[in-house]
């Protein structure tokens, strides 16, 4: 992703001071190069620190290259993965908690590895709460229109209602 794309994105770059000389020694810390190398890794530092303090919208410049422009679109991508897990989560947060659209689902561009695990998880989880709550809400429905015969399923999908899900002992209604 170059600037222009990270700051549609809503992305913080940061920038390399003014007047310093880009690193183009590879590291080797000597004359103006290597007080540019340092600049250059104040930099990632600053920005690895924000995104560990939970900012998912800073990025590195888009504009170096060579080993440098590497790390930085390697950041970028991995910044931008956990800027939109944030955002899918808040999305999908309100709209299963908070408007009741329970068919909502995460969705993710990255889904390799743990990326897609994640949302694989995520979801699975999303679904697992709701079922019983779906079971209790179609039994209450059908009490409601006179169907006193209606029962609630105490399994899921074959699976038996475990934990706080199933608990016969303790009424709901006190």
């Amino acid at each position: 992703m170059d600037r222009p794309e990270q700051e549609k994105a809503g992305a913080a770059v940061l920038e390399r001071p003014k007047g310093k000389a880009k690193n183009n020694n590879n590291g080797h810390k000597n004359g103006a190069n290597g007080a540019a190398a340092d600049v250059e890794l104040s930099l990632v530092l600053a920005t690895l620190q924000s995104m560990r303090d939970g900012d998912f919208s800073v990025r590195l410049p888009g504009n170096w290259t060579g080993m440098s422009g590497k790390i930085a679109d390697t950041f970028n991508e991995i910044a931008a993965t956990n800027q939109q897990m944030s955002q899918e989560l808040k999305r999908v947060g309100q709209a299963v908690g908070k408007e009741g659209r329970t068919r909502e689902r995460i969705r993710l561009q990255q889904s390799r590895g743990a990326w897609g695990e994640m949302g694989v998880s995520v979801n699975t989880l999303t679904d697992d709460l709701l079922r019983p709550t779906v079971e209790v809400t179609r039994a209450i429905a059908a009490v409601a229109q006179g169907n006193l015969a209606e029962t609630v399923r105490l399994d899921v999908d074959g699976r038996p209602l475990e934990g706080e899900f199933y608990a016969p002992q303790k009424l709901l209604i006190p």
